[in-house]
């Protein structure tokens, strides 16, 4: 798994620690998702959300993984595979994961 720890002192991290925490206070989750095309803001948010969930694992009102979710769109050849490596990469910062295919 990818040193998540790495994020700690980043302004990124910072700013959405500080994002969260203003919303926190009001809302208990029973799960946490974040929808995962694999290109860079959605990349940093999973990321940012990963660190999120380690940093406060036992402390969070719920004792599962974070859920990664990609759609596969079937509009390009090669969206299946990207899809694929989408989840692939979420399930290596930890999150369980799903690709949603969509049958047009």
């Amino acid at each position: 798994m990818l040193n998540l720890t790495a994020l700690e002192n980043t302004n990124a991290a910072k700013s959405f620690a500080l994002a969260l925490s203003r919303i926190s206070s009001r809302l208990i989750p029973s799960t946490i998702a974040t929808a995962l095309s694999g290109g860079p803001d959605s990349t940093a948010l999973a990321l940012l959300t990963a660190w999120w969930c380690h940093r406060h694992w036992g402390r969070l009102p719920f004792d599962e993984r974070p859920w990664s979710l990609t759609v596969d769109h079937g509009l390009r050849g090669e969206s299946a595979t990207e899809a694929s490596e989408a989840r692939d990469f979420a399930e290596g910062i930890g999150f369980r994961s799903k690709v949603l295919r969509c049958s047009w």
